[in-house]
């Protein structure tokens, strides 16, 4: 059984599909006390298990993670068009760069983000490759430097201030 703070909600893992990211672990008799509590007029927010630091950290990467790889799935722009940014769509746009490298005429349709196609030349193909490597280089020096503050931090108030 999963408690969210946030929510103030239990979740039990494999059966809800989204567990919030400050869910933690808890006993059959820490629901039951919680449950109590609520029925005694206490709400459960005001019962709920504490975290140790390290607990603290460990649910702040996970957010971050989470942010960052929520930011890379949103996409790019370039040339005032969205681009997918998943793992697949950067190794198609890294292949078709090559293929544009190799032949400075080539050209190819590509389907947008919201599913427009476009053309694009070969010289496209290298903006858009360099813009996706940008984004992607964006996001991962954020979430790095993020996690950085989430390690150095020495109080679980310094913790929960960290956002994305």
């Amino acid at each position: 059984m999963l408690y969210s703070a946030m929510t103030g909600g239990f979740y039990v893992a494999g059966l809800h599909k989204q567990i919030p990211a400050d869910a933690v672990e808890i006993t059959a008799e820490q629901h039951r006390s919680m449950l109590q509590s609520e029925v005694e007029g206490v709400p459960i927010k005001d019962r709920s298990p504490s975290l140790s630091l390290d607990q603290m950290r460990d649910r702040k990467i996970a957010e971050i993670d989470a942010a960052r790889d929520a930011a890379l799935e949103a996409g790019f722009l370039f040339g005032g068009v969205r681009y997918d940014c998943d793992d697949l769509s950067v190794q198609r746009i890294t292949g078709a760069a090559v293929l544009g490298i190799l032949n400075p005429a080539f050209t190819t349709p590509w389907i947008t983000f919201d599913n427009s196609v476009v053309v694009l030349t070969a010289s496209d193909l290298a903006g858009l490759g360099a813009a996706a490597a940008g984004h992607v280089a964006t996001q991962l020096f954020k979430a790095r430097e993020l996690k950085d503050e989430v390690l150095a931090a020495t109080t679980a108030e310094q913790v929960a201030a960290i956002n994305w």
